[in-house]
């Protein structure tokens, strides 16, 4: 019985364990330095978040003060004027 014999084709040599380790050395880096750039534009979008709605908070309350102080002004001149009107009648 004649025996099968496979022959492989070596054209591409095998890395040696040095390439091996800094291809995973080098990928290693790229997903680290990957990590890092998601996590610095999680804490940017989520710091601008915070500010938006401190500013926004901030935005409401100065509204809210300046129509207060705007009815009370409003107030006295009526009173002002109402009692001016009195005394002139």
């Amino acid at each position: 019985m004649s025996s099968i014999q496979i022959k492989k084709m070596n054209w591409y040599k095998a890395a040696s364990a040095w390439d091996q380790a800094q291809r995973w050395k080098a990928k290693r880096a790229e997903m680290r330095a990957s990590f890092e750039q998601s996590s610095n534009d999680f804490i940017n979008r989520f710091t601008t978040a915070q500010v938006n709605q401190i500013s926004g908070a901030v935005d409401n309350a100065a509204k809210t003060l300046t129509t207060r102080i705007q009815r009370e002004l409003d107030a006295k001149i009526k009173d002002i004027t109402a009692s001016r009107t009195n005394i002139l009648a």
